[in-house]
Parts: structure tokens; sequence; C-alpha cells
């Protein structure tokens, strides 16, 4: 099924651009220096990974899920 998982990389690139625009955005409004910390990019880092083990944890079950109903 390599569509799924076109779709899961189409999902992580948004995740990644959301987590990353609400960090900039963030920065700003608290007037803080705009340039991104380490600790900035660990946490969109793991927002991405958590949002990949849960396509993951989805596509894995859906396809045991019609494996097991043929």
């Amino acid at each position: 099924m390599p569509e799924d998982r076109k779709k899961q990389i189409r999902i992580l690139f948004d995740a990644g651009l959301a987590a990353l625009t609400i960090q900039i955005v963030t920065s700003y409004l608290s007037k803080s220096d705009p340039l991104l910390v380490w600790e900035d990019y660990k946490s969109i880092l793991t927002f991405i990974f958590f949002v990949a083990l849960a396509l993951e944890i989805s596509l894995r079950y859906r396809r045991w899920r019609q494996a097991h109903r043929a």
C-alpha cells in the first residue's frame, strides 16, 4: 500500500510545518529571541515523532484488520 505511505509522509510534513510555525509565532509573541533554540527543535521533533508513531500504529492496525476480515 504505497498510497498509505505517501499519505503518512504528507501528514508528517504538514505536522512538522505546523509545529515549526507554532514555535516561531509563540517565540515572536513572547518577545523572545526569534531564532529557535535547541529546546524548540527538540519539542518539534518530539511532536513529529509522536505523529509518526500514531500514524504507523493506525496503518498497521488497518492492515491487520483487513487481513483478518478476508
